[in-house]
C-alpha cells in the first residue's frame, strides 16, 4: 500500500511537470508595412514620416559632406494561410481574402532626407533588382547595367556619381 501511494504520488508530480509550458522571449524591432510606406510623400519631415509609418527609424546614417540623412526602417509583408481540401478551395471567392494572417521575413526601406525633408526612398527589393545606385541632385536612382553602358559617355554619369552595390 505504501508503494502504491508513493507510485501514485510520483506519477502526479511527473504529470504536473509535463503540463508546465516554458516561454522564451526574443527581442524584435518594430515593423511597418508597405501600405504605410506608399503613403510617404516628398517634402515630409522626420516627425511626419514617423507618424505615417507608425514607428521610429531602426537606424540613422548622417552624411557629413552634404548634411543629408538616411533613415532605415524595417517592414514585413503580410500573407495568408488557408486550409485547402479541394482544388476549388484555391479558386473560390472565400479563398481570395480569408485565412490566417502572418508576416514574412523582414525587409528594409531607406529614406533620404535633405535639409530635413524626404527627398527619395528605396527598399531592399529595389536595391536587389538593380546592380547600381545613382545619387544625383539628392535623389536615389536605380541604374541597370544596360543603362550604365548606354550612358557611359553621357554627362549624366560622371565619375564619382555612382557606386556599385555588391551582395
Amino acid at each position: 500500500m505504501k508503494r502504491l501511494t508513493l507510485l501514485l504520488g510520483l506519477i502526479a508530480v511527473l504529470a504536473s511537470c509535463a503540463s508546465v509550458s516554458y516561454k522564451t522571449s526574443k527581442v524584435l524591432p518594430y515593423y511597418t508595412e508597405p501600405a504605410k510606406i506608399v503613403k510617404l510623400q516628398n517634402g515630409m519631415t522626420l516627425t511626419q514620416i514617423n507618424s505615417v509609418l507608425g514607428i521610429e527609424p531602426y537606424d540613422v546614417y548622417h552624411m557629413q559632406d552634404d548634411g543629408s540623412t538616411v533613415l532605415v526602417y524595417k517592414y514585413r509583408l503580410k500573407e495568408r494561410k488557408i486550409e485547402v481540401t479541394t482544388s476549388d478551395d484555391l479558386t473560390n471567392q472565400a479563398s481570395q481574402t480569408s485565412g490566417t494572417v502572418y508576416f514574412t521575413e523582414e525587409y528594409k526601406v531607406y529614406i533620404l532626407l535633405q535639409d530635413g525633408k524626404l527627398q527619395s526612398l528605396i527598399t531592399d527589393a529595389g536595391r536587389k533588382d538593380s546592380k547600381y545606385i545613382l545619387i544625383t541632385n539628392n535623389t536615389i536612382q536605380l541604374v541597370s547595367k544596360k543603362t550604365l553602358i548606354e550612358k557611359k559617355d553621357s554627362e549624366d554619369l560622371r565619375e564619382g556619381q555612382w557606386k556599385e552595390t555588391t551582395k
